[in-house]
């Protein structure tokens, strides 16, 4: 896959082809990768990076770009795609995912997940900043709501996803409380 440089190039690149169209950006991020590692060793957490990644860009093909964002983040560049298709590939990965964990034939492996979010141009971002901001909301919206969710950005969907956020962490506060005292 490529890194996070030649990503940022190439996305900025789509953007000036997509001025008058769309472009969506998917970001994924494993949820709990560390623990993963420290379970499994490194060496299967590489493992599970490199399918994960190959199987990801398998999704996308020629519609756009894969790359390793981060230590456990994919960034995804779709020029030309509406926001459902970048929703369509998350949500295959996620299955191939759920297959591949299932195939282990080790249950305890099955708690690794992901977190996407996704944002599209004009819908919702004017500028590959905006792309980029508002994609790793939506990914930090899905991950402190539960983890194991796909979220297409909208201000509304961010919002309503911290409220839910915030109503259940509360809740679980005022359970503890009477324990605790």
């Amino acid at each position: 896959l490529y890194n996070r440089g030649y990503f940022e190039e190439q996305i900025h690149r789509d953007f000036e082809l997509c001025r008058h169209d769309s472009l969506t950006l998917l970001m994924v991020s494993f949820d709990d990768f560390h623990l993963y590692n420290e379970l499994y060793g490194t060496a299967e957490g590489d493992c599970i990076l490199r399918q994960f990644g190959a199987q990801l860009a398998a999704l996308v093909g020629s519609s756009g770009t894969v790359a390793r964002y981060g230590g456990k983040e994919f960034a995804v560049s779709m020029p030309l795609c509406p926001a459902s298709f970048g929703l369509s590939i998350a949500q295959q990965a996620r299955s191939w995912m759920d297959a591949e964990i299932g195939r282990s034939g080790e249950k305890i492996k099955k708690f690794l997940t992901f977190s996407a979010g996704v944002c599209a141009y004009p819908l919702a971002a004017a500028s590959v900043d905006e792309l980029f901001t508002y994609a790793n909301m939506a990914v930090y919206s899905a991950k402190t709501s539960g983890k194991n969710r796909i979220i297409l950005y909208t201000p509304e969907s961010v919002r309503e996803s911290a409220d839910e956020s915030y109503a259940a962490k509360r809740a679980l506060a005022e359970n503890c409380a009477a324990t605790i005292y």
